[in-house]
């Protein structure tokens, strides 16, 4: 009987936390409705965001794309990208020069799209990081923009290499 409790108390709520923000189980959460994460409750704002952007974003991202996703939740590759094509998805937030070394070592993977995570640069637990210019510059250098398409949630960039 206490296993089965047990396991009842940690089924009762399954939430995620993201942006290593100081939460209480008093949190705004908003339940994900759409995609691997359906069902769970995450922060407000990053539900809204998903929720509302999960169509679209699942039309723009084809799955033979390689996307360089710089924003703060890296469980976005699970949830719209068909594989992994960059260095680490570790919950870090540093797009340093570890990616162009990267890139250097397996082209195959360089990107194709870029996904901008318009919350970003506001989120308290990611503001800008000097070390975090390297990636827009590497990317200023060596591609260019061909479309662009903004929903105020993600910022999605067509790149090709020059």
């Amino acid at each position: 009987a206490g296993i089965l409790l047990c396991m009842f108390a940690c089924r009762m709520v399954l939430l995620r936390v993201n942006g290593c923000l100081p939460v209480t189980l008093k949190a705004d959460l908003e339940k994900v409705e759409k995609g691997p994460a359906a069902g769970i409750y995450i922060l407000a704002d990053q539900a809204k965001a998903w929720n509302f952007s999960y169509d679209e974003l699942k039309s723009l991202i084809k799955g033979n794309e390689n996307v360089l996703y710089i924003g703060q939740e890296q469980l976005f590759y699970v949830t719209f990208c068909d594989r992994v094509t960059v260095p680490s998805v570790q919950g870090t937030t540093v797009f340093n020069e570890m990616y162009s070394r990267y890139y250097e070592t397996f082209p195959e993977k360089e990107p194709d799209i870029i996904v901008r995570d318009a919350s970003f640069d506001v989120n308290p637990a990611y503001y800008y990081s000097n070390e975090n210019e390297y990636i827009y510059n590497w990317l200023r250098d060596n591609y260019m923009t061909y479309e662009t398409k903004n929903n105020g949630f993600y910022e999605v960039i067509y790149i090709i290499k020059k």
